[in-house]
């Protein structure tokens, strides 16, 4: 709900809603059905899903590892803080034994990260 700045103006998903797309439970948005979730994601522009990824991001600053995720969604070529999150991501799912997770973080980070380094280890 934060990420859309829809706040508590419900208005806002009421078509989708009475479409029978999704509902709002909790402040949350929740789709009936995964393909309706992927319809509504694929099917919007590009430069709208990077600003949701972009918005979700700033929404989620009590979540860092789904918050690097969405920056990384979000950002396009190079980017050194986006990298360093990702980086900082999967030295925490490391920690906690989710080396599947570390894995992937660190495979986005070859995607965002400059050329040129300027973190040890990159």
């Amino acid at each position: 709900m934060a990420a859309a700045d829809a706040g508590t103006n419900l208005r806002a998903w009421g078509p989708a809603e009475e479409a029978g797309l999704m509902t709002v439970v909790d402040g949350r948005v929740v789709f009936w059905h995964p393909l309706a979730r992927a319809g509504s994601y694929h099917g919007a522009p590009a430069h709208l899903r990077q600003q949701a990824h972009r918005d979700l991001a700033a929404a989620l600053t009590a979540d860092p590892a789904r918050r690097a995720c969405h920056l990384a969604a979000g950002c396009l070529g190079q980017d050194e803080s986006v990298a360093a999150a990702l980086e900082d991501t999967a030295e925490l799912a490391e920690q906690r034994g989710g080396i599947f997770a570390a894995a992937q973080a660190l495979e986005r980070v070859g995607g965002v990260q400059p050329r040129r380094c300027t973190r040890t280890g990159r």
